[in-house]
């Protein structure tokens, strides 16, 4: 019987199957999909879940899984070369916090191995929920190679350091800071960038894509 890790929340109703990813964009770009980093072999979208969270704290994350799918199904269509409009805007705030349910998914999962301490672990379930804000500095950190990349349909996610973890998503680096640490010297091959105000991806020679995040204060929390 799996346990829901938002439990100390209260009002737990029924425990639920949840993808560490959300299943959504494991169908964007299944069965294409390249697994790396996981605790098994296989390469089917239906083995990243496990019972970890209650129905009633699953769903009330919806809205960090849809902006989340708005995010990634964007970069899909750039990578197909879909005709879409010229620029959009994509909530950091929520995309942020759907990275925190990712790590702390995995984590309850038992799909990565953290020494965190108690008191850490509570706060990061109070800030994906909304209760508290990030501490200074910490959150998603975009990261890019120093050359060109092409968007592709890998899915991983590593540990570079204690309280830093790595996504790798379309061929697109993220990094998720639960302290104050120098992500830059972390990764000294990469650029990084706090919070970006935005990606720009040449689709055409006479045609780019603009991604621009939200991060002030009237962004939903």
């Amino acid at each position: 019987m799996g346990k829901c890790y938002a439990a100390a929340l209260g009002n737990c109703n029924g425990i639920s199957r949840e993808h560490y990813y959300s299943e959504a964009i494991l169908s964007q770009f299944f069965p294409q999909l390249q697994i790396e980093g996981f605790t098994f072999n296989s390469a089917s979208h239906k083995s990243l879940c496990s019972k970890i969270l209650c129905q009633t704290h699953n769903s009330s994350l919806a809205p960090l899984d849809s902006e989340a799918l708005h995010f990634f199904s964007l970069l899909r269509n750039i990578s197909l070369n879909k005709e879409i409009i010229a620029s959009h805007q994509i909530n950091g705030k929520l995309l942020e916090r759907w990275f925190l349910k990712t790590l702390l998914g995995l984590l309850a999962a038992k799909q990565i191995k953290i020494d965190m301490e108690l008191s850490c672990h509570k706060k990061l379930i109070n800030i994906l929920y909304g209760n508290q804000p990030w501490d200074e500095s910490t959150g998603l950190h975009f990261v890019f190679p120093e050359n060109r990349f092409e968007i592709d349909t890998t899915l991983g996610n590593s540990i570079i350091a204690k309280n830093c973890y790595l996504f790798r998503i379309c061929n697109l680096h993220f990094v998720l800071t639960t302290e104050n640490v120098s992500v830059k010297d972390l990764l000294p091959n990469y650029k990084s960038g706090y919070r970006s105000k935005g990606l720009t991806f040449q689709q055409r020679t006479d045609l780019s894509i603009e991604i621009d995040f939200q991060w002030n204060e009237n962004s939903t929390n």
